[in-house]
């Protein structure tokens, strides 16, 4: 059994166990070697990549909540094994579509509004809070925005840039091609725009990394891989798929088939429920594709057992009698032994892990052995 410990000068040692030997001192500066390691799963509950939409389901929140945002979940809201996915909602710069709108000196912050300041104040430099998503390529700002927000627990580290492919469909008329729209990131092309959050990149038309349309023609929002988090132009998207106005008079309802699309928002302190006009255009019939990533550190120890070390073992059935001579008289002088285990110890000296070899590795006085412990975590 090999095992690594601690020593007083290097901090770190090697043992080979089931035999009688001291411990073998580590120089991490030789024998040490890190590297990171991205691995990809499926977004979706079972480390599955692809979704088809139809069969989201809007969770039960508290009523206060839906002023604000919307979560999607991969059962109803009743099946105790319901998965959160994504969480929807709408802002907007001055509080368009949501309650609490008033004017003159009793304003109050509706959840519209509170949304993008939220975003924005999260999202945007210091210095571009104040003016807002620039999303569209016209030099307005971006009033409206959809934004949608992967689940932590689903994404692990980040959302995995290229993979992923968002398709909308909406109206309550027969589909078209223009009604119909599909979305990745420009990651393949665009070195990113740098943020206290990592790259960003842009929302394009396309599919899994492979740009249909630039963000140079058509910009649809940002990418926060970081973050899990897409935002999107209310003007790009009403301009690709429009729909049905509540007018300020009605709330939007959940998979409602006259309320799949991006129309205009009443300007009215109705609370219209304007997340759910993203929810409904991704749960019309339409697939998700998502890989989340994580990044998986490696270290790997080099144990070095030279020629003249742990050649014996402390299995009795390698020696006989009462002078502990060598049961097999073939091995006098040349000692044959098997390293089957290797342990690794903390610094107090406990075992922390145990891994087996795939096959006993031979080890005498002509041989020299090299085990390469690695670790990932």
């Amino acid at each position: 059994m090999a095992s690594v410990g601690n020593t007083k000068r290097t901090g770190m040692g090697a043992r080979i166990g089931n035999v009688n030997a001291t411990l073998m001192e580590l120089d991490p500066s030789r024998d040490k070697a890190i590297e990171e390691v991205i691995v990809t799963t499926g977004y979706f509950p079972g480390d599955v990549g692809i979704a088809h939409s139809s069969s989201f389901f809007t969770a039960s929140n508290n009523t206060s909540n839906n002023s604000y945002y919307f979560d999607i979940t991969d059962k109803t809201p009743s099946d105790s094994t319901a998965k959160k996915l994504f969480s929807c909602a709408y802002g907007h710069y001055a509080g368009s579509g949501s309650d609490c709108q008033l004017t003159g000196s009793n304003d109050i912050i509706g959840p519209a509004e509170a949304v993008y300041n939220q975003f924005a104040t999260m999202l945007l430099p210091e210095t571009e809070i104040t003016g807002g998503f620039h999303i569209s390529k016209s030099a307005a700002r971006d009033d409206g925005i959809y934004v949608m927000l992967a689940q932590r627990e689903q994404m692990q580290d980040a959302i995995n840039r290229k993979n992923w492919s968002l398709t909308l469909s909406g109206s309550n008329t027969a589909k078209t091609a223009g009604q119909i729209l599909h979305l990745t990131d420009d990651s393949v092309s665009n070195v990113g725009d740098p943020t206290m959050y990592g790259l960003r990149y842009n929302i394009v038309s396309g599919s899994q990394g492979t740009v249909h349309t630039a963000a140079t023609d058509k910009n649809y929002g940002f990418f926060y891989p970081n973050l899990g988090v897409w935002v999107f132009s209310e003007s790009m998207l009403s301009s690709s798929i429009n729909g049905a106005s509540a007018n300020g008079t009605a709330a939007i309802v959940f998979d409602s088939g006259s309320q799949r699309g991006f129309g205009t928002n009443g300007a009215s302190d109705t609370n219209e429920q304007n997340g759910l006009r993203l929810v409904n255009c991704i749960v019309d019939n339409g697939t998700i594709q998502i890989r989340n990533e994580e990044v998986q550190q490696s270290v790997s120890w080099f144990c070095r057992v030279p020629s003249r070390f742990m050649n014996f073992t402390s299995n009795p059935t390698f020696i006989s009698g009462s002078r502990n001579e060598l049961r097999n008289k073939s091995m006098q002088n040349n000692p044959q032994v098997y390293i089957t285990t290797v342990g690794l110890y903390n610094g107090r000296g406990e075992v922390v892990a145990t891994a087996k070899l795939s096959t006993p590795l031979v080890k005498n006085f002509g041989s020299e052995v090299t085990i390469k412990v690695k670790l990932t975590y």
